[in-house]
């Protein structure tokens, strides 16, 4: 990964590549993980962009949800 990011989702012919730094902590790196899982989701759903607009946020805000849930049972 190019030096200072963090982490990237690009939409490929039939799936996502999500990747993630390892160059940070690893609550970091989980952090980073979800967050790039939310762009796959906002893609699917309806924002063809990387940009962190509203159906971006709502994802975010579901994925996170998601994990806490499975981490906290």
């Amino acid at each position: 990964m190019p030096a200072g990011l963090l982490g990237d989702c690009r939409r490929k012919s039939d799936h996502f590549l999500v990747r993630v730094s390892i160059d940070q902590p690893m609550q970091g790196q989980v952090d980073t993980l979800v967050h790039e899982f939310a762009h796959a989701v906002a893609f699917i759903e309806w924002e063809e962009t990387s940009q962190h607009g509203p159906i971006w946020a709502q994802a975010y805000a579901d994925c996170y949800r998601i994990y806490e849930k499975t981490v906290t049972g």
